[in-house]
């Protein structure tokens, strides 16, 4: 038995390590693979999941989920991903939690996490929320998205069709070409277009949404050949991740891209607002998360925020950066300098008083049509 000092998620992440490890356990196991206990350990952390019965698992030489109850796979993919992350459901406990990937090293004293050695409660000599630090020291420590063949970032298994080139770094990414993150609305990294035009889909199931045509080339590193935008840029996927972000002329903030028509090169987008255009607009750029928002360590009361990733984004002079204190300590407020002006995309926060605990911040971007889109980050203070 475990308590901790958040003891309705301890209990979730519990039910959630056990559904996980019920359902593991159901997968035939080898004489010669080792331990009852660790093929299932090695199944839970592999997500062997196409080896369970009876969800939609063909046999033959290659075992994947085809057809059947998918979404039991996906119910017991959705545990593991949360078990690694540390927590009971990632759905409903966000990275802007601050919550993801807990450090291994923090015990019981710290944490209020106590265990039942069988002649009583005693405080734990590990996170217990840590059920594989190795993801922890991925993430965490090396800064990196995510690892091979891992399950928990949902980027390391990437495809590239198309590419002809492959970079390598050793001992860091400063000498790679490309140093954006990876994300799926955009796996090449950064797409920037210099023109397109704006029509309205008519029929199907897109009916009246906008799409960009007539969008020409662009290059992206390390190879200077030309490539059509449409190939690069890719639309919302449920298992994958959302579509990437469109900016451009008359296109409100957190539009995205719904569908990609590669071969055509156009983008059928989220919104239906833009009117359409005449000729050739631009320019446009495609991203594949929202701005990013960085916070530096407290001094006293204080600490700096900052909104990145906007400076070349289309119309981003125009835009307002509003703050916000999410949650945080009972009874602690925020104040923010500058606020709700485009100046105050960095900002000096203070606090009415520097209560330990997790706090969260909020950027609300608005343009002046009063479109939105907002980026979190959280804080720990000690």
């Amino acid at each position: 038995m475990v308590q901790a000092q958040d003891t309705s998620e301890a209990e979730k992440f519990g039910q959630s390590v056990y559904q996980l490890m019920e359902a593991m356990q159901t997968i035939p196991l080898f004489k010669d693979q080792g331990p009852d206990w660790l093929q299932v350990l090695t199944n839970c952390i592999g997500g062997n999941i196409g080896f369970i019965k009876n969800i939609g698992v063909e046999s033959g030489d290659k075992k994947y989920i085809t057809t059947g109850y998918s979404g039991i796979a996906n119910q017991i993919r959705t545990l593991i991903k949360s078990v690694l992350r540390g927590v009971s459901d990632f759905n409903s406990v966000p990275e802007s939690s601050g919550k993801w990937y807990p450090d291994p090293s923090v015990t019981g004293d710290k944490t209020g996490q106590q265990i039942n050695t069988g002649t009583g409660l005693k405080n734990a000599t590990y996170n217990i929320l840590n059920l594989d630090p190795f993801v922890w020291f991925v993430h965490k420590q090396l800064g990196l998205s995510g690892y091979g063949f891992s399950l928990d970032d949902d980027v390391a298994d990437v495809g590239a069709p198309g590419a002809t080139k492959l970079s390598v770094d050793v001992g860091g990414v400063n000498k790679l070409p490309q140093h954006a993150e990876w994300t799926w609305g955009t796996t090449y990294g950064p797409v920037n277009a210099t023109q397109g035009k704006i029509e309205t889909v008519t029929g199907g199931d897109f009916d009246g949404h906008k799409k960009i045509t007539m969008l020409g080339t662009t290059t992206l590193p390390p190879t200077s050949d030309p490539i059509n935008v449409g190939l690069l840029v890719h639309g919302g996927d449920p298992d994958v991740g959302p579509g990437a972000l469109v900016y451009g002329p008359g296109i409100p903030l957190g539009t995205r891209v719904d569908l990609p028509l590669p071969f055509q090169n156009e983008l059928i987008l989220s919104t239906k607002t833009p009117l359409d255009t005449q000729g050739l607009v631009g320019p446009f750029n495609f991203r594949g998360r929202v701005p990013t928002v960085l916070a530096s360590a407290v001094t006293g009361n204080s600490a700096t925020l900052r909104v990145t990733e906007t400076e070349d984004l289309y119309g981003e002079a125009t835009w307002k950066y509003t703050w916000s204190l999410v949650s945080g300590p009972t009874g602690v407020t925020a104040s923010f300098s500058p606020n709700k002006t485009n100046a105050s995309k960095k900002t000096i926060m203070t606090l009415s008083s520097r209560t330990p605990g997790n706090y969260l911040f909020r950027a609300t971007i608005t343009a002046p049509d009063g479109s939105s889109m907002t980026s979190d980050v959280s804080m720990k203070v000690t």
